[in-house]
């Protein structure tokens, strides 16, 4: 069983707005069908999320064509896909960061798995 849900807009809207009333690190990789690297990414990512045990770390899968509207790129500002975010929250704290841009890139999937870890430990220290 994967560790990585699809979520909704409505869900993911709720999280960005401060629902959540539990502690948690939410880690959302935000894709679309269209994008190659976005496709080869997914391995990588289910592989990092089947790796890193801990009980408040949560993986999501955002498909960007659910967002006809684009209320989740004017609440984030995310600059295409792939990218990954991740949205802390420490009730009543919430942090939300974005995953820099590799330098360079992998040229088949953006991301390596090394880029993801190492932007989870960083966003889990602060």
């Amino acid at each position: 069983m994967s560790k990585v849900e699809r979520i909704s807009s409505h869900s993911l809207q709720r999280i960005i707005d401060g629902a959540l009333k539990q502690k948690a690190h939410c880690l959302i990789k935000f894709y679309s069908n269209n994008c190659h690297l976005c496709q080869n990414l997914r391995d990588y990512y289910h592989q990092v999320a089947a790796e890193v045990e801990d009980e408040e770390m949560y993986f999501f899968a955002f498909n960007v064509d659910d967002d006809p509207g684009g209320g989740i790129h004017l609440a984030l500002q995310y600059n295409g896909v792939p990218s990954i975010y991740m949205i802390s929250v420490d009730p009543p704290r919430r942090r939300i960061a974005k995953m820099p841009e590799p330098d360079p890139p992998h040229e088949h999937t953006w991301y390596t798995v090394g880029d993801i870890k190492s932007f989870i430990e960083q966003e889990r220290k602060k």
